[in-house]
């Protein structure tokens, strides 16, 4: 396919934000690594911005995407677009953005997306025409798109309509095996909402797929909706979800073959919830962000409920992502209708939330989808004014790389290692930061400068 063509730009920071954020592509060169610090200790030092590129500008561009990164840390994304009437695939590698088209429908909606062992995409949508959801795989660039409807025989004996209103996918990282939530309802029962996961393998009853059905509005007085899927490294499946009709938000946890999973109500106080996210740590410990709206606040929850910014900073947030950084540590983004602005917020060694903004998107919320890599750089996927853009940076660390709490002669030497490209995957150290806010006073200035030049000279 031939890639449409790609706007990149570098949004600058605001001096007297929470901190500055510096954009930050594949970085491996040891006079890259001086330049920054040459940078640092220049006369003109400016707060630095995200790096932003604008990869659909057809101006209808839909409110959903997602975004996964392979196993080399490139980025790939779906996105619906109503302009073209399609689902698109994008990807980047050593050769730039690429495109493809998943299917060609007039109103694809919710692409989910997931990567097989071999990098390879399932991409998981819904067609609000059919009330179908598709189920698409992508084995090469040549051998095209498989589809399949793997929830059909779900409701063929009553095939009343239905509508679909919340999905997700993962794949097994050995076996590939897709796995899925999902939510719908049957439109002749609309109280009648059910919630289920699934996986391909056979169920012994000539189905493809065995199902386990998480909560029915008949039976536990639940109504599934905004499900999110995860398979962590445990490899047990978690979901989170919405219940439409308590105003909460739960958890499930499949927990062994055979058994029912666990269902869990994790935030009860209000309406909470109606916009979540979930990522689960290495030790398999569930942190969850989620719209509190009674309050107009984000929460984190992990063990304890944290505010990420005071009430009253911003008002109604929506739609929502979480990632977890290399020590464990949550970022997020949402969407501040306040403002009309994407926001980005990580919780720093001290346990503080900070704030910035990502992009002015305009004043229709669209959903966003958040990752880190290797090196703990920050990508995300959205929608500006009915454009879908990619931004990747690193929000300052007040020059703290390694968690210390302060910053030491370690992190001069990790910045400059980090830019060398001498960090090995997986290690600690956020890399790439690339604003010299040292002495908190959020922005670089001259005793930033001084300090890293006394550093410097003392070693």
């Amino acid at each position: 396919m031939i890639d449409r063509k790609v706007v990149t730009q570098v949004r600058p920071g605001k001096a007297g934000e929470d901190s500055s954020s510096a954009g930050c592509g594949r970085m491996g060169t040891r006079a890259l690594g001086l330049a920054i610090l040459w940078a640092f200790l220049g006369a003109a030092i400016s707060a630095q911005g995200w790096r932003i590129s604008t990869l659909d500008a057809a101006g209808d561009v839909d409110a959903w995407v997602d975004l996964t990164l392979d196993g080399d840390g490139w980025p790939h994304l779906c996105a619906q677009n109503r302009f073209y009437g399609d689902l698109q695939y994008r990807w980047r590698d050593g050769l730039g953005w690429h495109f493809d088209v998943v299917e060609h429908l007039n109103s694809p909606v919710g692409g989910r997306i997931a990567l097989d062992p071999a990098g390879q995409p399932y991409v998981f949508y819904g067609n609000p025409v059919s009330g179908l959801l598709t189920l698409a795989h992508r084995l090469d660039a040549q051998a095209g798109w498989e589809l399949e409807h793997p929830m059909d025989w779900e409701w063929q004996s009553t095939p009343a309509p239905v509508e679909m209103l919340a999905w997700s996918v993962a794949a097994h990282p050995v076996s590939g095996v897709p796995q899925i939530c999902y939510t719908w309802r049957q439109l002749e029962d609309p109280a009648g909402c059910r919630l289920a996961w699934a996986e391909r393998v056979p169920d012994g009853l000539g189905h493809p797929w065995t199902v386990r059905v998480i909560s029915d509005k008949a039976v536990d007085q639940l109504e599934g909706a905004g499900a999110n899927l995860v398979l962590p490294a445990d490899l047990n499946p978690r979901v989170s979800f919405f219940d439409e009709g308590a105003q909460d938000l739960y958890l499930w946890s499949a927990g062994g073959p055979g058994q029912s999973g666990q269902l869990t109500a994790v935030a009860t106080a209000g309406i909470s919830g109606r916009y979540n996210a979930l990522a689960v740590d290495e030790a398999g410990f569930p942190h969850l962000v989620y719209t509190d709206e009674s309050n107009e606040v984000i929460r984190y929850l992990f063990g304890s409920v944290e505010t990420i910014a005071a009430t009253g900073t911003y008002t109604q947030p929506r739609f929502t992502d979480i990632a977890l950084d290399a020590l464990g540590r949550p970022h997020v983004t949402f969407y501040d209708e306040r403002s009309s602005d994407l926001m980005y917020a990580w919780r720093d060694a001290a346990g503080l939330w900070r704030v910035i903004e990502v992009d002015h998107v305009g004043p229709f919320p669209s959903s966003q989808a958040l990752v880190l890599d290797h090196l703990n750089v920050p990508c995300l996927a959205y929608y500006a004014f009915g454009n879908l853009k990619y931004a990747e940076g690193v929000p300052a660390l007040g020059g703290d790389l390694d968690g210390d709490g302060k910053a030491t002669v370690r992190d001069l030497l990790l910045l400059e290692g980090a830019a060398g490209g001498r960090i090995e995957p997986g290690r600690p150290p956020c890399a790439y930061p690339l604003a010299g806010d040292f002495d908190g006073s959020r922005f670089p200035d001259g005793p930033d400068r001084h300090g890293l030049a006394s550093l410097l000279a003392d070693n």
